[in-house]
């Protein structure tokens, strides 16, 4: 049994158009999901007085990165 191919909805080939949603907001495909994730990091702190040990602080996430986090339940551990 044959499928019909999906079509874009008018608002998806405008979207993927302009790379913005009706409200301005940006568009990215999964790659630049995952792009966007990619840039995320942690970074190790050495306090220059070694009687202190050193430590590690994850980046704040970009806003984009901070929905993207919330809509997958993802939180970012605290070290």
């Amino acid at each position: 049994m044959p499928i019909d191919i999906a079509e874009r909805s008018p608002n998806a080939r405008r979207n993927a158009a302009t790379k913005r949603t009706r409200s301005g907001k940006t568009v990215c495909d999964f790659r630049g999901v995952l792009g966007q994730l990619g840039t995320l990091t942690m970074n190790r702190v050495e306090p220059s007085r070694p009687v202190k040990p050193g430590f590690e602080v994850p980046s704040s996430p970009t806003p984009i990165q901070a929905k993207v986090l919330r809509l997958l339940n993802v939180k970012i551990p605290m070290r």
